[in-house]
């Protein structure tokens, strides 16, 4: 039943599940079929236990899946206005204190950190890095879908490799072509091909690509590896970026690694791109209409130009 679940919701649910059953335990609760007021008391103790309220969610889903798994049916939880109650009134009360932003990263944000990478000597790791910050951008891409979680774990079917990066000319490129060959939305390992098209001068995802991939060479092996072999993680992204907004005066502890795809998205919907193609771009699933949308190619590779 879990087969369908993508490994780190796996992960979450595991967790959640076992937090719920404790919980009952401890309170000498039947666990399933779980009830309204059960909920309501676990999502409160949750609540007093520190965790914040996208974390309690995700644990209520858990349940919700466990229970389904079991074979006892849906709980409805959308159809329970006192669970509904009881986590709008803790999440105002603010029981975990206020939680750090994750800005996002705009062209704005872009600029500033490509200047301080331009004084940097080391231009084979800054135009990698550029290279990188320019894919989660303009792709609306997770930083975890461009770089690998560690050194050991690099594995060719799964994450990104050079030979899944494509041009459609060699001479004048308009269009670049990145397969996924998984995400965190594709469990199954599908697979799915994401269209970006020319920028400005200024900033250009092509051309950053490009140059990166000039530098790097054909060799097998992760997409982003810094000049000594070493891939880039996404400890080692996060970090390089951080030093860069703070290099820039920019508060760097307000962004994280996922502050591309929040930046993407912000800076669509305010340049008027429709709901429609940024849930393309952005493959969200929350409206599965988005599925059925044929975008033409020409209108894919005018949204980099149309976010700047």
């Amino acid at each position: 039943f879990t087969a369908g679940l993508a490994a780190s919701t796996s992960k979450t649910y595991r967790t959640g599940c076992g937090r719920y059953n404790r919980f009952c335990i401890s309170h000498g609760i039947t666990a399933y079929p779980t009830s309204e007021d059960t909920l309501s008391q676990f999502v409160a103790w949750l609540f007093l236990d520190g965790l914040k309220a996208g974390t309690v969610k995700s644990y209520l889903a858990a349940v919700r899946h466990e229970q389904i798994g079991l074979g006892l049916g849906d709980p409805h939880m959308p159809d329970m206005p006192q669970l509904e109650y009881v986590i709008k009134g803790l999440q105002k009360k603010a029981v975990n204190g206020p939680t750090r932003p994750r800005l996002p990263i705009t062209p704005t944000v872009l600029g500033a950190i490509k200047q301080v990478w331009l004084r940097d000597p080391d231009r084979f790791s800054t135009s990698m890095l550029w290279a990188a910050c320019c894919l989660c951008f303009f792709g609306f891409l997770r930083s975890g879908e461009v770089v690998v979680p560690s050194d050991a774990s690099f594995n060719a079917g799964v994450h990104l490799c050079f030979e899944d990066v494509a041009v459609d000319s060699h001479i004048e490129p308009s269009t670049l072509r990145v397969t996924l060959k998984a995400s965190k939305t594709d469990p199954f390992r599908k697979g799915v091909v994401i269209v970006i098209g020319r920028g400005t001068q200024e900033i250009c995802p092509i051309s950053a690509v490009l140059d990166y991939m000039s530098r790097r060479g054909p060799a097998p092996g992760p997409l982003f590896v810094f000049g000594d072999g070493r891939c880039l993680t996404r400890p080692r992204f996060v970090a390089a970026l951080r030093l860069a907004l703070g290099a820039a005066g920019i508060d760097a502890r307000l962004y994280s690694g996922h502050s591309f795809r929040i930046g993407a998205a912000t800076t669509a919907a305010i340049r008027g791109i429709p709901d429609s193609l940024i849930k393309t771009m952005g493959r969200w699933q929350s409206s599965a209409y988005t599925l059925y949308v044929r975008t033409p190619t020409s209108v894919l590779q005018s949204v980099a130009r149309r976010l700047l």
